[in-house]
């Protein structure tokens, strides 16, 4: 038995027992275990952080295991840090944040839905630190933009209208449109405009990408209660190929669904009366084939960057630039690492606006065009 407790009880079956040893004894009775980083858990107020994961544990990750976790190979990533750095040209403190770790934590950030607290815990940065960092990064990641996401050239289009052609038979095809919604929290101000048709606040990115799943152009930030098609006619991409100089010719197009309009650029499936010819209907059919290459995007951007399924931010200003930082490493991945096929499955809630909510009047010469293309697939 403890030899202060034996003093107590010694002391407490005495009939003139002394009450200064029975307090001094018990003083020590009190006294807190001798501290022991294993037994002793952390005072409150004192932040606990993981001090070797960037240093340790993510050097040892497999290429498996860094692919799983950071959505691209070392190799990818290397040549995305090499980029940054030359674009950042800034030398760092002494005892500044490495960029090498600031970029891995913000692609963590983007790749999975985990609080700042818990992944500045992981990279050992205070809560404020990290938040600086991800939105640094972010807007770094954005100036790859206009080099990442770009229209493809004259040699690129036929390219593309090749491999489309032979999988569906419709001549022109240079990529497919379509609007996603991402989800935001409420706004404090104006919070009805982003309530959509699926109740839910978003704004929406319009996209449009390649046979390989690449965006080609991308137009970010809209409120999520506008339509698809006031959207589009809203977006740079309308203005230039509607402008002077078109970087399309008249024989190509992209593809649609029923919530845009019928133009020479853009084709979208016939409207279903209940009275299509066969050639109307296979024309509707090969197009949703092929226009679905859009959703399979949009599926892809955000299985890999699962941030972007919600995005709870008090900051507006900045959710455009992390929606497009996300789109950059999008295409940085597919053209690096190639598709991960069949991985993530297609978001059937991205965007459900009805063909009915703007009706838009058919182009004339577009018309003749769809018909045209629908009587040589019959």
């Amino acid at each position: 038995m403890n030899m202060h407790r034996i003093m107590v009880l010694n002391e407490l079956l005495d009939d003139d027992f002394n009450l200064n040893i029975v307090f001094e004894a018990a003083n020590h009775l009190v006294q807190p275990v001798a501290n022991n980083n294993n037994n002793v858990p952390p005072q409150r107020g004192i932040s606990v952080r993981n001090e070797d994961y960037f240093e340790t544990v993510i050097p040892n990750y497999t290429l498996d295991d860094f692919k799983a976790h950071f959505r691209m190979s070392r190799n990818t990533f290397q040549l995305l840090l090499n980029q940054l750095l030359h674009i950042r040209n800034a030398p760092e403190g002494e005892n500044s944040v490495p960029f090498q770790k600031k970029l891995l934590f913000t692609i963590w950030m983007l790749a999975k839905p985990e609080s700042f607290i818990a992944a500045g815990d992981r990279f050992n940065m205070a809560k404020s630190t990290s938040h600086l960092i991800f939105f640094e990064v972010v807007s770094l990641i954005t100036t790859l933009r206009h080099n990442i996401i770009t229209w493809p050239n004259d040699i690129e289009r036929i390219r593309i209208n090749r491999r489309l052609h032979n999988r569906s038979g419709i001549p022109g095809i240079i990529g497919a449109i379509d609007g996603c919604h991402i989800g935001i929290k409420g706004p404090p101000h104006n919070a009805i405009d982003y309530y959509n048709r699926n109740s839910y606040h978003s704004v929406v990115l319009q996209g449009v990408c390649n046979d390989k799943k690449q965006f080609i152009d991308i137009f970010v930030g809209m409120p999520g209660r506008v339509h698809d098609s006031r959207v589009f006619r809203t977006s740079p991409l309308y203005n230039t190929l509607t402008g002077v100089a078109p970087p399309i010719t008249a024989h190509e197009h992209l593809l649609g669904d029923a919530a845009y309009p019928l133009l020479p650029f853009l084709l979208k499936p016939y409207r279903d009366n209940g009275h299509l010819t066969n050639a109307q209907t296979t024309f509707n059919t090969r197009l949703s084939s092929v226009r679905s290459m859009i959703e399979q995007a949009f599926a892809l951007l955000k299985g890999k960057f699962r941030r972007l399924k919600y995005l709870d931010m008090s900051r507006l200003d900045m959710i455009p630039s992390v929606i497009t930082a996300g789109c950059v490493l999008h295409n940085i991945i597919i053209s690096n690492d190639g598709l991960d096929r069949g991985e993530y499955p297609l978001d059937q809630e991205q965007n459900r606006d009805a063909p009915g909510d703007e009706v838009q009047p058919n182009n004339d010469v577009a018309a003749r065009k769809r018909d045209y293309i629908a009587a040589l697939l019959n």
